[in-house]
């Protein structure tokens, strides 16, 4: 099965590692057991590369006037692709 291809305004889910992050205090062998915190991210796909990954939680084109350059978006997540552990397109019906 061939990988899926993505494009502009895919509505997706991407799992990420995010880092772990504290300021409790823990002993050299506690602070070795620890890991990256595993994340899913739900939005619209604005563009990928082998860089990063730029995606939108809010999609406001709707609302714009059809002559206007820019569409706004909300809730931007910008993700370096050495983070991300999968990426899947959702389908999403109109029923």
């Amino acid at each position: 099965m061939a990988a899926p291809k993505f494009k502009q305004w895919d509505k997706i889910v991407v799992t990420w590692n995010d880092a772990y992050t504290s300021l409790n205090q823990f002993t050299l062998t506690e602070a070795m057991d620890k890991n990256p915190v595993k994340r899913q991210s739900i939005g619209y796909l604005l563009t990928m590369n082998d860089e990063r990954l730029i995606m939108c939680g809010t999609d406001d084109r709707m609302g714009k006037i059809k002559d206007e350059i820019d569409s706004e978006v909300g809730d931007l997540t910008v993700l370096p692709r050495g983070m991300v552990i999968a990426i899947q397109k959702l389908e999403i019906s109109n029923s």
